[in-house]
């Protein structure tokens, strides 16, 4: 051999060793493991994955609920209201939307029942309605967010803070054309 073929030789037995591509994971993937991991119940590994400010938000939601009920204890703990949204999802679905600095909206598919046999019981069937997982980079490694709203909760959002603002015109307008006559003058 020649020593080309040599060097070309070491080259791909080093590229090929594990552990010597460190890059840090995608959001996809990121999203896809936690799906996963989801769907297995394996919570503690779930938790993981979650940014540090969505652990905080989970176990504060968690306190609050268990102080309102708490003979639910069990089922309020913060794995498991977390992951509640999560249950329906399709793990290796999420398919990147956009990027934005350390922010990423990802879109997976959801299994939706298409209707009940009777109302509330056995699904009848199911079919796959897109929807979102928000991901954040947190010292470099790409974590769930549960702290962003989606896209559907701004926008439900953002209509009820149009349908606010109109009432309080409707209101305010109202006191405009209602206002006492002024004092007449002084004699």
């Amino acid at each position: 051999m020649t020593r080309r073929c040599h060097l070309a030789l070491w080259l791909l037995v080093l590229s090929a060793q594990p552990g010597c591509n460190n890059a840090p994971d995608r959001p996809e993937q990121v999203a896809n493991k936690f799906l996963r991991e989801v769907k297995r119940e394996n919570w503690s590994k779930a938790w993981a994955y979650l940014s540090a400010p969505s652990q905080e938000k989970a176990r504060a939601d968690s306190a609050r609920m268990i102080a309102g009920a708490p003979y639910y204890v069990e089922e309020f703990k913060p794995e498991r209201l977390a992951f509640n949204r999560f249950d329906s999802m399709v793990a290796g679905s999420a398919r990147v939307q956009r990027i934005e600095g350390t922010n990423a909206t990802l879109v997976v598919q959801r299994k939706e029942p298409t209707g009940f046999a009777l109302p509330g019981f056995s699904p009848m069937g199911r079919k796959k309605v897109p929807d979102e997982v928000l991901v954040v980079q947190e010292n470099g490694v790409w974590r769930i967010d549960l702290v962003r709203p989606i896209s559907a909760e701004r926008d439900m959002l953002a209509a009820r803070q149009k349908a606010i603002q109109r009432e309080l015109d409707m209101i305010n307008s109202y006191r405009a054309t209602n206002r006492p006559p002024p004092p007449p003058p002084p004699l």
